[in-house]
């Protein structure tokens, strides 16, 4: 009889020799692929991916601190923004399924004296629906400094007695007030300030050793320095937002391994009930669920968010699908983070991507160079003015120093300090009529006028 089984396990060791040979290549992929970027000075972090059972990368890439030569990597912590609502959703949910709240419950529940609390609902601020004005856009609040501690009283004075944006459930649109009121509810419902609920009840039950907040304060050879700019021709340190001020929407600080063990909980519906989970990252409207962005990867649902805060730029991502998990955390605001991100997964699933390539610097004729001389407006109003001089072109904004402009190839330029690009848009005469400014992943248009 022990003959009938050698094909059988002669398959069974092929098999797992096929598997450690394909873990072993994309390993090496993804290395190569994250390598580039920061080459590029594009990506500065660490990186995690997580298939199934096999770790394909988990390694940082570039400096956690430029002053002390110490470079990031896979127990690097960072403050990773907005990554925090995906925390506090999970909590809210988990309270819902202990009977301390329900999701459809009334702000005024909680909070009689909300001017619109008869109007909104957990649900509207976990999906970010409320139109509760964000207290981050609020000039008077931030000015005063979001990178000190801030009292309760401060948040709400920014947005407590303000008009709505719109009716609450009939749009998206991001504001950290929503969850600022989540994290009070939180408060009210539990008896424990908000941090000490999301340890005890969330952080410690799923063994996440190294997230929390205040990191400021929090001593550990571990912490990465944020930096607005970080390449070879220049390094601007950025001051860390305090956690007071991001709160229950931006306050924390992880790392790649405790996100994964976060991400774990996801995949194999753990902390919460199956029922909460795809009840959580069911898509509400635009795109967003609760708490959770969800996007299309290859015909798969995916989940995640991404975080942006002073210094630091992060991107989580968890196709349970698959138990795939892809987790980059930056320290770099001007990180390609979401690119980076699509050649990962790119590589991944054996679809076509084109790595970046160091830029050329491209000796334009003056007669080109006249093409784009003028004035362009930008959708806030400021313009931008293009002039030639020393045979090279320049641009300059009111109150701001004028900056030399590389060519990399006719109508794209670039300036080598920071990460900026700049393409000139032709019509069908040939004519520039436009130009797109591309600046910490977002492209902006701005029109000639002049």
């Amino acid at each position: 009889m022990k003959y009938v089984y050698k094909p059988l396990l002669l398959l069974t060791v092929l098999f797992t020799s096929y598997n450690n040979t394909f873990a072993q290549s994309k390993i090496m992929e993804l290395d190569s692929v994250v390598a580039t970027w920061t080459n590029v000075a594009k990506y500065n972090g660490t990186a995690m991916v997580v298939k199934g059972k096999d770790t394909l990368l988990m390694k940082g890439y570039g400096p956690k601190d430029v002053n002390r030569n110490y470079a990031c990597d896979p127990n690097t912590l960072f403050q990773i923004g907005q990554i925090t609502e995906v925390f506090t959703s999970a909590l809210v949910f988990k309270l819902q399924e202990d009977g301390l709240l329900s999701i459809k419950d009334k702000v005024s529940k909680y909070y009689p004296d909300f001017p619109h609390g008869d109007k909104i609902t957990i649900e509207h601020l976990l999906t970010n629906t409320a139109g509760i004005p964000d207290y981050m856009k609020d000039d008077s609040f931030f000015l005063a400094s979001i990178h000190v501690p801030r009292s309760r009283n401060d948040v709400l004075r920014a947005f407590y007695n303000k008009p709505l944006n719109h009716k609450p459930g009939s749009k998206h649109e991001i504001s950290q007030s929503n969850y600022a009121m989540l994290g009070y509810i939180i408060e009210k419902v539990t008896g424990q300030k908000y941090y000490i609920a999301l340890r005890e009840r969330l952080l410690n039950e799923i063994g996440t050793t190294n997230t929390g907040f205040n990191f400021g304060g929090y001593a550990s050879w571990d912490k990465a320095k944020g930096y607005q700019v970080l390449n070879k021709f220049r390094v601007l340190r950025s001051i860390p937002l305090d956690s007071t001020v991001g709160y229950a929407s931006a306050g924390l600080f992880s790392g790649a391994k405790d996100l994964m063990r976060f991400a774990k909980a996801v995949i194999n519906k753990e902390y919460l009930s199956a029922e909460s989970w795809d009840k959580a990252t069911t898509e509400y409207k635009d795109d967003y669920a609760y708490g959770w962005q969800i996007k299309d990867v290859y015909g798969k649902k995916a989940i995640g968010h991404i975080g942006i805060t002073t210094g630091f730029v992060s991107n989580f991502l968890i196709i349970p699908e698959d138990s795939l998990t892809v987790i980059l955390l930056g320290n770099d605001m001007e990180n390609e983070i979401n690119r980076l991100q699509a050649d990962v997964l790119a590589a991944i699933y054996d679809q076509p991507y084109e790595l970046p390539k160091p830029k050329p610097v491209l000796r334009l004729s003056e007669r080109i160079l006249e093409d784009y001389v003028g004035r362009y407006e930008l959708p806030n109003g400021d313009d931008i003015n293009f002039y030639i001089k020393n045979g090279l072109l320049y641009g300059r904004m009111i109150g701001q120093d004028e900056f030399t402009m590389l060519a990399e190839k006719v109508d794209k330029f670039y300036i080598q300090p920071v990460d900026m690009e700049f393409t000139f848009v032709r019509n069908d005469k040939n004519e520039i009529t436009d130009v797109i400014v591309r600046r910490l992943r977002t492209d902006l248009k701005a029109h000639k006028w002049q």
